[in-house]
């Protein structure tokens, strides 16, 4: 199963598995369109995505379980997706 690193949150890479549709970072894996929706289309300050994983929105930074970044650093990763996206598309 390949995985392509799309960015890193805190000193932690992240991949996102295109096979899966998911997000893996510091042993934890997560469906690509949870976080997305939790991040960029609900307006909500806290999101549930998994029984241990909360999203929490607080002006620009953003904690998912217990890692820290900001919604620049979130958007940077998002756009590194939808170009794997794009390009798997073609093949």
């Amino acid at each position: 199963m390949e995985k392509y690193e799309v960015g890193y949150i805190q000193e932690y890479p992240v991949y996102f598995i295109k096979e899966k549709n998911m997000l893996y970072c510091k042993d934890v894996t997560i469906p690509y369109d949870k976080i997305r929706d939790a991040l960029f289309k609900s307006s909500l300050d806290r999101v549930h995505i998994k029984s241990d994983i909360t999203v929490i929105k607080n002006n620009s930074l953003i904690t998912i379980g217990c890692l820290n970044t900001t919604i620049e650093n979130l958007t940077n990763i998002n756009k590194n997706i939808k170009k794997i996206k794009t390009c798997q598309k073609y093949y």
